[in-house]
């Protein structure tokens, strides 16, 4: 019958058998610069294709053949998801910008109205005898 590890012996087990990337403080700046220039590579792709593209994108990711172990396709299908909102947001954005521009123009179209109104009204009652 195994016995129930300690706390302290799965954190030592981890230390000394977890697979890592780099041990060498040198070697983990030069991978995370190269991590990093990917990464914003693919935003900048991401965010010129349009939503039905990138949900196109998301379902290809989800739809992986498994040749990638499942936490990957989870992980890409996530930052595909994750462009596609930063994408929505973006157009969000834009159109709330262009609906207050057309608010603030329908609301001096309206005060010069309301004091045209207003001008006309004084006019015909000075006018009526």
């Amino acid at each position: 019958m195994l016995m129930p590890a300690t706390l302290d012996d799965l954190l030592r087990f981890l230390h000394e058998q977890w697979p890592r990337i780099n041990k060498n403080p040198e070697e983990l700046k030069i991978y995370f610069a190269g991590k990093r220039g990917s990464a914003e590579t693919e935003r900048d792709r991401d965010l010129k294709k349009t939503a039905e593209h990138l949900l196109a994108d998301i379902h290809d990711e989800s739809l992986d053949d498994q040749s990638r172990a499942g936490e990957m396709t989870v992980a890409r299908t996530m930052a595909r998801f994750a462009s596609l909102l930063v994408l929505l947001s973006i157009q969000a954005d834009r159109q709330a910008r262009q609906n207050l521009s057309i608010q603030r123009w329908l609301i001096g179209l309206t005060v010069v109205l309301v004091f045209l109104t207003i001008a006309l009204l004084v006019l015909t009652w000075k006018m009526v005898p």
